[in-house]
């Protein structure tokens, strides 16, 4: 559509009694028209004129061609029809590029041309580019209506004299050539909302046009514009959404039905045989017609194949054969030409499949799509079940539980990879699942460790899967990228379990963000909705005291968020290796809250284990740290030299680090409150007294 209002442009009105001044044309050639291309709306009987040009437009050779194009601001690319590129004997470039038009509708472009158009008026023409497509639009206008009734200049020159009658449009010119045509001449036809507009191909007739008459309902939009390559948009833009394991399976209505009815009528005979019922659709009235004449013109018409084809007859023999000693077919003696119909017996016709291989044998398809006399198939009666084949990533998950010794001596590059291929040992006893997650600003992932002890005891810890995404494309704070990493980690775990057919004695979840912890144990319904939905979605796939801190260092998913280059892969122990023992034995399950009549004997003494150590943490700790500042005369209870611990909120209280304190900090009160102290290992911390707790060994020795 075109539509130009500018202030500078001269205005005109046309009656018959009255002649314009208007800018005098050169003489051209009067062959080449242009048009406008009419359409209607749903409303009313107003036509909207869009505006179309003939043009010249030079071949592989130089020769000129007239054609018909369209005058198209709207559009990004001047367009060519793939038989006008033809007829011209243009070259074409091959490309890819996606069009998009109204409603987003994509076309795709696999062509583009170069070529110069003329006008037939003027001493202007111009090389432009060219995308190649079938077909541009229909034919423009879309219907003839007469010209009587439109009362305009006579003497100036149309670019379409035949404006009123449809025709093919091969070019589509847009907006990069489009104002560079347009001229300042403007006549306004009176009563008609037509507007005539001066451009460098001639005069274009512009508006909208009432026509009593028509019947016509469609409405024309033309537009167009280059997009990126959506397949390989959608494709980067999944590294940035938030990631999706795909662990919840929805069974349609007809679905859950195939799997309910084949539970219920499935049953074996004594000799081991199954017996299956065809789940019939229930809502398909029309029954199956006669069926026999199809099989046998199709059976036939295979055995004239096999005639000329004495390879395949024998492999088809064989086969068949074969497939009758197996009892999977019976031979059926006498059966009327009625039969199939009063019986419901349906023909299953079939043909030989041989592929040009040596080692492929020949098959024989069914075909059970063959349509009845009644037009109805023997598939189209059966209702279709859910996919039950497992997704690749499950399938190759439980290979590696198995050994792969007799693999790898067959495959010598497979002795290269330094990733196990076998994950578990000789179980005996039920083995036990680690998960570590981290994030950082550019990533976030999750890793999963199998542990399984041998025969002597000794404990075996191997990686078993991992998963990586990259941040969101929106930004998000740090806290809530460990949380996507946390909902990473347990949507993963929960699937491995899935899968595995094995028993798991215990599950235990890692991060090192204490305020992902602090999340997961307070109600979803507290938290932001963001947070909320993935906290309840990590308390419905694990339970609370699953979930555990562990320090960076020790994080084995801390390569996955951070990176890391193969020469240092090589040399980390913590992602091949897993988790050590010491951090493993930290995960203990929580069964104080547990009836001790439902424990067996190790649960019972890890019950009491844990108790006392929650009451020695809370009940004699607390009373070592005795505050002075209100007793006054009362000397510091802390001493440099004095032998202390010091509490860490996310470790057991077993764990917690004996040190020696080297250096007091008193405030101005002269009143201690914080400490130098020096760890086992020589390192030298500050920490706070409430973090502090000093044990009375030197009371108990002065004593």
């Amino acid at each position: 559509m075109v539509q130009i209002d500018r202030d500078n442009e001269r205005e005109f009105e046309y009656s018959s009694t009255a002649r314009p001044k208007i800018s005098s044309n050169q003489p051209g050639d009067k062959s080449l028209s242009a048009n406008s291309r009419l359409s209607s709306n749903d409303c009313d009987s107003n036509h909207v004129l869009l505006s179309t040009a003939t043009v010249f437009i030079a071949d592989s050779s130089g020769y000129w061609h007239s054609c018909n194009a369209l005058l198209d601001s709207g559009s990004q690319s001047n367009l060519i029809s793939e038989s006008l590129c033809r007829k011209l004997k243009l070259k074409q470039e091959r490309i890819n590029i996606p069009l998009s038009g109204v409603s987003q509708v994509i076309t795709n472009v696999t062509s583009r041309t170069r070529t110069v158009i003329r006008s037939r008026f003027k001493n202007y023409n111009t090389e432009l580019s060219f995308l190649v497509l079938p077909v541009l639009t229909e034919k423009l206008p879309l219907m003839m209506f007469e010209t009587s009734n439109i009362s305009y200049p006579k003497y100036i020159d149309l670019a379409d004299e035949n404006f009123n009658i449809p025709k093919k449009i091969d070019l589509l010119l847009g907006a990069e050539i489009f104002y560079d045509l347009l001229e300042s001449g403007k006549i306004k036809l009176e009563p008609h909302a037509i507007t005539l507009r001066q451009t460098c191909l001639g005069w274009i007739f512009t508006g909208s046009l009432n026509l009593t008459n028509s019947d016509t309902k469609k409405v024309r939009c033309n537009f167009s514009t280059k997009v990126t390559n959506r397949a390989l948009q959608d494709s980067l833009t999944k590294f940035w959404e938030i990631e999706d394991l795909g662990d919840a399976k929805y069974l349609s209505k007809n679905e859950q039905y195939c799997e309910d009815y084949f539970k219920l009528t499935t049953t074996r005979n004594a000799s081991g045989t199954f017996k299956v019922r065809y789940p019939f659709n229930q809502n398909v009235n029309i029954q199956l017609g006669e069926s026999k004449s199809i099989a046998l013109k199709r059976f036939l018409s295979l055995e004239k194949r096999l005639s000329n084809n004495k390879h395949l007859k024998h492999q088809y023999e064989a086969f068949m054969n074969e497939y009758k000693d197996l009892g999977h077919m019976t031979l059926k003696c006498s059966l009327n030409e009625d039969d199939s119909i009063e019986n419901k017996s349906y023909f299953l016709p079939h043909s030989a499949v041989l592929r040009e291989s040596i080692t492929t044998k020949c098959r024989v398809v069914f075909d059970a799509s063959a349509k009845s006399s009644t037009n109805v198939s023997f598939n189209d009666l059966i209702l279709v079940g859910p996919t039950i084949q497992q997704d690749l990533f499950s399938i190759l998950l439980r290979v590696r539980l198995e050994s792969w010794a007799e693999f790898a001596s067959q495959l010598n590059y497979l002795n290269d990879i330094k990733i196990k291929r076998h994950v578990l040992k000789q179980l005996q006893r039920p083995v036990q699942l680690y998960g570590f997650c981290d994030s950082s600003e550019k990533a976030y992932g999750a890793c999963i460790y199998i542990c399984s002890i041998d025969e002597t005891g000794k404990k075996h810890i191997n990686l078993l899967t991992a998963k990586s995404k990259v941040a969101p494309v929106k930004k998000q704070t740090l806290p809530r990228l460990e949380l996507l990493a946390a909902h990473l980690s347990a949507k993963l775990m929960a699937k491995i379990k899935n899968i595995l057919n094995i028993s798991i004695s215990k599950t235990v979840y890692f991060t090192d963000s204490t305020i992902v912890l602090a999340w997961i144990r307070l109600e979803p319904s507290s938290l932001k909705t963001f947070v909320a939905n993935r906290v309840a979605r990590i308390i419905e796939l694990s339970h609370v005291i699953e979930w555990n801190h562990v320090v960076s260092e020790d994080n084995a998913a801390d390569i996955i968020s951070r990176g890391v280059n193969p020469k240092e892969l090589v040399k980390n122990n913590i992602w091949f290796q897993g988790p050590s023992d010491s951090l493993a034995s930290h995960a203990e399950e929580d069964v104080t809250h547990l009836n001790p009549a439902r424990l067996n004997r190790y649960q019972h003494l890890l019950q009491l284990y844990q108790q006392f150590w929650k009451r020695w943490s809370r009940e004699y700790l607390t009373s070592l740290q005795v505050r002075t500042k209100w007793k006054a005369g009362t000397e510091n209870p802390v001493k440099i030299g004095s032998l202390v611990i010091l509490m860490e909120n996310n470790t057991p209280p077993l764990k917690w680090p004996l040190a020696r304190v080297i250096e007091l900090y008193p405030g101005t009160d002269n009143i201690v409150r914080v400490v130098s102290v020096r760890l086992p290992n020589g390192t030298i911390v500050r920490r706070t007294l409430s973090k502090v707790c000093v044990l009375p060994v030197e009371s108990a020795h002065e004593n």
